[in-house]
């Protein structure tokens, strides 16, 4: 049975953290980075570690650094990945303190430029994205790479075997890219617009996109078909289950959905926070397959059991 068929409805929580501007799951553990901080002030940004069943918060102190936090990324229990706007390195968690263990030159950019990374399962192939640039680091090769004339890089992903990075553009182009030369190897026209969550699933056949209006896709990296999928909100972040059967998608209007692989158009779960007012959802993160992780504006962190069971 795949992973999918157990959800149930949710049975969900608030965590109240007001500040919060994203979440990532750390694999391996019960465990969600945290980026705090003021939106727009990247000077504000910090990164909290939350142990998921107990609800303990603890502030990551990383040494010699303070701020600037654009993005964060899990790779494992004690290893974690962020950037800021001109620089990325890896994170070597250490409760309470957190050491760099690797420092790498990204490129340049504003210092409140959107910047987002991202890595494959062993956090040797790292990649970060700009609107004005797109890089890649891995052991003894780096590349960055700029837009084609005329259009900006929106979101990034990188498969977990570290053989291929994706991108998205402005006018919703999707690029597969070798991770270490970031040449371009496929594109895909199977959206319109701005580019706004991208993600390969676990093993590697799929890569599931959404644009700036409803519009969703993905596409079948075997045979180059891409499908439609059914539009339910805006989509910011997708997260997908590890048997590659299925994926959760995160909605800006206050709404989550999971989907089949083999039934696109009628999601397993299809939930709305009405009770949220005008409150958005900014992105989310599985912990573990069953448990989703919200970010939910000027509120906290929404955590759903998709199986129905408490967390």
């Amino acid at each position: 049975m795949s992973i999918i068929e157990s959800f149930r409805k949710p049975v969900m929580s608030m965590f109240e953290l007001a500040d919060v501007l994203e979440v990532a799951a750390l694999p391996g553990s019960r465990s969600l980075l945290v980026r705090r901080g003021v939106p727009r002030r990247p000077e504000s940004t910090s990164v909290s570690l939350l142990d998921v069943d107990t609800r303990k918060l603890t502030e990551l102190k990383v040494e010699g650094d303070a701020g600037n936090f654009a993005s964060v990324w899990g790779v494992s229990p004690e290893r974690a990945l962020a950037a800021r706007a001109d620089t990325g390195f890896e994170l070597v968690i250490k409760k309470p303190k957190v050491r760099i263990s690797r420092r790498t030159q990204l490129g340049e950019a504003w210092a409140d430029s959107h910047v987002t990374v991202r890595a494959d399962r062993t956090g040797e192939v790292v990649v970060a994205l700009t609107a004005s640039w797109l890089c890649s680091n891995s052991t003894g090769s780096r590349a960055l790479v700029e837009p084609a004339d005329g259009t900006s890089f929106f979101r990034v992903a990188a498969s977990l075997d570290g053989k291929f990075v994706a991108n998205g553009r402005s006018d919703g182009l999707l690029e597969v890219r070798d991770s270490r030369s970031l040449a371009v190897v496929r594109t895909f026209k199977a959206l319109e617009s701005p580019v706004l969550a991208l993600a390969f699933s676990p093993d590697g056949r799929y890569l599931v996109a959404a644009d700036d209006s409803v519009e969703c896709a993905l596409v079948d990296l075997e045979s180059g078909e891409s499908r439609t999928i059914y539009a339910f909100s805006k989509v910011l972040d997708f997260a997908w289950l590890s048997d590659s059967k299925g994926f959760v998608a995160v909605g800006i209007s206050r709404a989550f959905a999971a989907f089949a692989v083999e039934e696109l158009d009628d999601p397993k779960l299809e939930i709305r926070r009405e009770d949220l007012g005008n409150r958005y959802f900014m992105g989310g993160a599985l912990v573990g397959d069953n448990l989703l992780a919200i970010v939910a504006e000027d509120r906290g962190i929404l955590f759903a059991s998709l199986t129905g069971a408490g967390p």
